[in-house]
């Protein structure tokens, strides 16, 4: 059924897969993140998950449109980066970072 057993991280095999990992450690979604924070001109260093979604509550809280687009690029890029993830181990397929900010944007 291809059900992973296995706690190391299944692309990279060096480090157990954690949220951190996944999303803030590899240097996909790193930069990923990264660029997608630029796009919203926010200039400030990556955090760890729990911080990440610390900064968010407080920083995007309200209903002002670059607020809302935040919110909505978070949620595009947990979800494209998890989907990147899946395609890797269960397909054998990946996708250029850059593609994957644009689907995100």
């Amino acid at each position: 059924m291809g059900v992973l057993t296995s706690l190391l991280c299944p692309l990279w095999e060096k480090e157990n897969e954690t949220i951190e990992h996944l999303f803030f450690e590899r240097d996909v979604s790193a930069y990923v993140w990264k660029m997608l924070l630029q796009w919203l001109n926010i200039n400030r260093n990556l955090m760890q998950w729990n911080d990440e979604l610390k900064w968010a509550e407080k920083w995007a809280k309200g209903r002002k449109p670059r607020e809302c687009v935040y919110k909505m690029m978070l949620v595009g890029a947990v979800y494209h980066i998890w989907r990147e993830r899946n395609m890797r181990i269960f397909q054998q397929k990946s996708q250029q970072p850059k593609f994957v900010i644009k689907i995100i944007i």
